[in-house]
């Protein structure tokens, strides 16, 4: 019986540095029935030439001008055929056994429709350190705003998670925990630990370089969460909690952006979300900070 096709999704713009060796980490698996799909946003550097010198490859690649990544990805989605599904942004990294373990847990459990482990994490030439899932539920996900899914290190059967909807091409730096979000609230979800992946770390990296922008969409992306009429109740009452949390994890970014007044901004926005937030150790320690520094 021939093995269940997985499609593999990389979107792609101007990496041409990362993206020959992540091809060749696809290509490498030792799983043997892979689709390979690449989405190019239009680059200007040598990732076409790199793209063309596998096409033989691909199942299908394009390099046109698009919306962004989620837009990009949803793209190669719509060409997907696979069982099942991922995608692997062009600058991270397949280990070679990461597509045939995942897949044989999912054909040994068929109620299971989304599988995530841990992967390494690390700047090329220096240490590296492991991103660990761990089991949670959807209503921990959402209460404690932690989504310990590491994007390397998923796979879901595709016409499961589909019913859902592809990704929302509204987020820049969110899309994957919108998307993950989404899939632990309506599908069966499971932690498998073992390393899968590297998730490399560079200057040009968007979770580098757009960090700031994690301070707008997180705040966004929750209070239309929290804001949905359909949610359950028991699940809208975590918003207390949830939103204190985000404005603590806010107010740290911005610190970390040595935007002062806007952590204070967001300090400030979580005790009022949570009246039981300055109790909490880390809200201390920051407003210690602040004292300090005024």
């Amino acid at each position: 019986m021939k093995p269940p096709v997985v499609s593999v999704i990389t979107p792609s713009f101007n990496q041409a540095a990362f993206l020959e060796q992540t091809l060749q980490s696809v290509f490498t698996q030792s799983y043997p029935a892979i689709e390979c799909i690449v989405i190019d946003g239009g680059s200007t550097d040598r990732s076409v030439e790199i793209i063309r010198k596998y096409e033989d490859r691909l199942a299908f690649w394009v390099s046109e001008k698009d919306a962004g990544q989620a837009d990009a990805i949803n793209k190669g989605f719509a060409k997907a055929t696979g069982k099942y599904a991922t995608w692997l942004n062009s600058d991270d990294v397949l280990y070679p056994h990461a597509i045939a373990t995942t897949v044989r847990f999912l054909e040994a459990n068929p109620g299971v429709d989304f599988i995530y482990g841990d992967v390494e994490q690390g700047y090329d030439g220096g240490p590296k350190y492991v991103s660990r899932g761990r089991p949670v539920s959807f209503s921990d996900m959402v209460r404690t705003i932690d989504v310990p899914i590491p994007q390397q290190g998923c796979l879901w059967r595709r016409e499961a998670v589909e019913r859902l909807g592809r990704l929302d091409p509204r987020w820049e730096v969110v899309l994957d925990r919108e998307f993950f979000l989404r899939t632990a609230e309506h599908c069966q979800i499971h932690y498998l630990p073992g390393i899968l992946g590297f998730f490399r770390q560079h200057v040009s990296a968007k979770s580098v370089a757009l960090r700031a922008r994690w301070i707008e969409e997180l705040p966004a992306l929750y209070s239309e969460f929290f804001a949905r009429p359909d949610l359950k109740p028991e699940i809208k009452a975590l918003r207390r909690e949830a939103m204190g949390t985000l404005g603590l994890q806010c107010a740290v970014l911005s610190i970390r952006n040595r935007q002062f007044d806007r952590a204070l901004h967001f300090l400030l926005a979580a005790m009022a979300s949570d009246p039981l937030l300055p109790f909490h150790p880390g809200c201390r320690n920051m407003m210690r900070r602040f004292i300090t520094r005024h």
